[in-house]
């Protein structure tokens, strides 16, 4: 972050605290975050996205017409 840059002599991590949703945890990322806090029943939710079950979904189908079930 840009307001330890000043000081390279003070050796910091920035920690993010109290993250409740997937899109905090990207902000996190953006600000240049050390660490982040997610609660462990959080972290299922962060590994889901619209576009991954669509192409997930495509490639079974693809998967299926040349395969099998």
């Amino acid at each position: 972050m840009a307001i330890f840059e000043g000081y390279p002599e003070i050796r910091t991590e920035v920690i993010c605290a109290s993250v409740r949703h997937p899109m905090h945890v990207v902000e996190c990322a953006k600000t240049g975050a050390d660490i982040a806090t997610v609660p462990k029943g959080s972290r299922p939710e962060m590994m889901k996205h619209p576009l991954t079950e669509i192409g997930i979904e495509k490639f079974r189908k693809d998967y299926e017409a040349v395969f099998g079930k």
